[in-house]
């Protein structure tokens, strides 16, 4: 229990009590950066509507994401899963064309969260 894996849980937990994960389904089709490295490989899911996606960077920079999988334009949250540290994104995105989020500094890994644009 006093492990750094124990508290990175806690994170996750804490993560998925306030995303409906049981809506996602997997899109990884929409990832337009993939790496052929499978320790590294990036994964996306987004529910049946497309008001959203979760997406998991394991050690890569940015990912790049194919839009028009969704219906509305979309706002964005980064969250840590080694410090449960939460950041919201700037501004609001096209639901066109392929958009890159670059993860923040400093951090290893990261989740992306893409909601629906509220109007």
């Amino acid at each position: 229990m006093n492990r750094p894996s124990s508290t990175e849980m806690k994170h996750m937990a804490g993560f998925f009590r306030r995303v409906e994960w049981w809506r996602l389904e997997p899109h990884h089709d929409l990832i337009r950066n993939q790496t052929n490295d499978a320790t590294k490989r990036m994964v996306l899911a987004k529910s049946a509507s497309g008001d959203l996606a979760a997406a998991y960077l394991p050690d890569n920079p940015a990912i790049t994401i194919e839009m028009s999988g969704f219906p509305t334009p979309m706002r964005c949250d980064w969250h840590n899963p080694k410090t449960g540290e939460s950041q919201r994104g700037e501004g609001t995105f096209s639901n066109a064309g392929e958009k890159t989020f670059e993860r923040p500094a400093g951090w290893e890994d990261a989740l992306l969260v893409l909601r629906q644009q509220s109007p």
